[in-house]
C-alpha cells in the first residue's frame, strides 16, 4: 500500500461511519406516549431522591439507570449522541477483544458498526433506538462490554479505566439481563486469564453486589403482583414446566424469525467451517444435519410455505397449538440447532479459549431469554428482551470471523 492510500483508506472509513451514525443521530425521536412521555413528565413537581425512593420500594430496582433516564431523557443532544456513541463504542470494543492483533481499526470499527445493524430491526428499534429501551438495554450492554475488556486486560490498563470499569458497573449491573451477562463474562474472564490480579475479583465481587441490589430491590415484588394481573394473570398457576415452556417459545419465535439474519448466518459459517475438514464423525453428521435442516426452514419461510411448519414455526405458543404437534417439533428443532451449533464450534474453531467463548457466548445468550420465563412480561416485554441474546450472537459471530482470518492469512 503507498503513502497516499495509507492516508486515504482510513480516512474514507472513519468518515463512512461519521456520516452514517450521524445520519442514525437524525433518525432518532422520542415516542409520543408510553414509557419516553411518562419519564419526561416524571419530576414534574417532585424531589428526585424521594422519587427514585419510592420507584425502589414500589417498582424496580433499576435506580442508577432511572436516574441518568430522568435526569437526561430531555436533554435532545444527550441521547442524540449517546446511542451513536454506544454503538460506536460496542463496535471499538469488538475490534479490541477479537480483532486487535489481525486487522487494523479504521476497518474493524466501521465493519462493527455494519454488523450491528444486522440484528433484527424490531429488537433494534426497541432496545437501542426507543429511547427508554436504549438506557435499559443497549447502553448497560456497551458500557458492561467495555469494562469487560478492561477486565481482560487488567494487567496492562491504566488506574483510571480500571476505576471507570468499576463505577460503569452502577450501569450495566443494573439490567437484569445485562447483569447475568456481566457476571458470566467476568467470571469466565477470570478462569481464562494467566495473569489472575486481584482486581479481577474485586470486579466480580462488585458484579455480584449490584446484581444482589438489583434483584432485591423490595419493589420488585409489587412489580410482579401488578405485571401477573395486567399482563399474564394465568401466570400465577403455572409450574415450573409451564414457565420454562414461555422462555422456550420466545427463543423458538425469535430464532424462526424470517428477518432473524444473525443466528441463520452462525449456523452457515459454521456449517462452512466443518465440511471443510476431511474427517468428520456420526455425531457431526448429526449436528450437520440439525443446522442444514434449520437453514433450508429459514430459505423456504420467504416462500411462506406450510408444510415446514413443524421444523420452522415462527408462531407464539396458543390454545390452537396446545393440542398440536407443530409447535412442539419446532421446539425440538430450534434447541437441537442452538445445541448443534454450540458442539460444532467448540470442536472445530481451532483455538479453544475462543471456541470455548462461542459456546458460553451462545448459551448465555439463550439464558438471558429463558430467565424471562419467570416473568409475567415475557410477551409484554415484546423484543427489548432479546437484545441480549442478539449480541451474544454477534460475538460469536467475531470469533468465527477471527477463525476464518487466520485461517485465510495460514494458507
Amino acid at each position: 500500500m503507498n503513502v497516499n492510500n495509507q492516508k486515504t483508506l482510513p480516512f474514507f472509513f472513519y468518515l463512512s461511519a461519521a456520516v452514517f451514525l450521524y445520519i442514525l443521530s437524525r433518525t432518532l425521536h422520542p415516542v409520543p406516549d408510553g414509557d419516553d412521555a411518562m419519564f419526561s413528565r416524571i419530576l414534574d413537581g417532585k424531589n428526585i431522591f424521594s422519587l427514585l425512593q419510592q420507584r425502589y420500594f414500589g417498582w424496580s430496582g433499576r435506580i442508577p439507570i432511572e436516574l441518568l433516564l430522568i435526569k437526561t431523557i430531555n436533554i435532545k443532544l444527550f441521547w442524540k449522541i449517546a446511542i451513536p456513541a454506544s454503538v460506536l463504542l460496542l463496535a471499538y470494543t469488538a475490534w479490541r477483544a477479537f480483532f486487535f492483533d489481525i486487522a487494523r481499526a479504521y476497518l474493524a470499527v466501521p465493519a462493527g458498526i455494519l454488523l450491528f445493524m444486522l440484528i433484527t430491526p424490531s429488537v433494534n428499534a426497541d432496545a437501542a433506538w426507543w429511547l427508554t429501551g436504549f438506557y435499559n438495554y443497549l447502553l448497560p450492554v456497551a458500557l458492561g462490554s467495555w469494562s469487560l475488556l478492561i477486565v481482560k486486560n487488567s494487567s496492562n490498563t491504566s488506574i483510571i479505566n480500571k476505576v471507570l470499569a468499576l463505577l460503569l458497573l452502577s450501569i450495566s449491573c443494573f439490567s437484569e439481563q445485562v447483569a447475568v451477562l456481566m457476571i458470566t463474562g467476568s467470571v469466565s474472564i477470570y478462569f481464562f486469564k494467566k495473569d489472575k490480579k486481584s482486581y479481577d475479583l474485586l470486579f466480580i465481587a462488585l458484579c455480584l453486589a449490584c446484581t444482589a441490589i438489583l434483584l432485591t430491590a423490595p419493589g420488585n415484588a409489587q412489580r410482579f403482583a401488578f405485571e401477573v394481573k395486567n399482563s399474564l394473570p394465568e401466570f400465577a398457576d403455572f409450574n415450573l414446566v409451564n414457565k420454562l415452556t414461555l422462555g422456550v417459545d420466545r427463543l423458538n419465535h425469535h430464532l424462526n424469525d424470517s428477518s432473524n439474519l444473525i443466528i441463520n448466518a452462525l449456523m452457515l459459517l459454521a456449517l462452512i467451517n466443518v465440511l471443510k475438514e476431511k474427517n468428520i464423525k456420526i455425531t457431526d453428521i448429526i449436528a450437520i444435519s440439525f443446522l442444514f435442516i434449520k437453514l433450508c426452514g429459514f430459505l423456504l419461510s420467504h416462500l411462506n410455505s406450510g408444510l415446514i411448519d413443524f421444523i420452522y414455526n415462527e408462531s407464539y405458543f396458543n390454545a390452537q397449538s396446545w393440542f398440536g404437534y407443530k409447535i412442539y417439533t419446532s421446539y425440538f428443532f430450534t434447541l437441537a440447532a442452538v445445541f448443534s451449533l454450540a458442539y460444532l464450534s467448540y470442536n472445530f474453531i481451532l483455538n479453544k479459549k475462543f471456541a470455548i467463548a462461542a459456546v458460553i457466548s451462545l448459551l448465555a445468550g439463550c439464558a438471558t431469554v429463558m430467565m424471562m420465563s419467570f416473568s409475567p412480561t415475557v410477551y409484554a416485554s415484546a423484543q427489548r428482551i432479546l437484545f441480549t441474546y442478539e449480541i451474544c450472537s454477534l460475538i460469536t459471530v467475531c470469533i468465527y470471523i477471527r477463525h476464518f482470518t487466520l485461517l485465510f492469512k495460514s494458507r
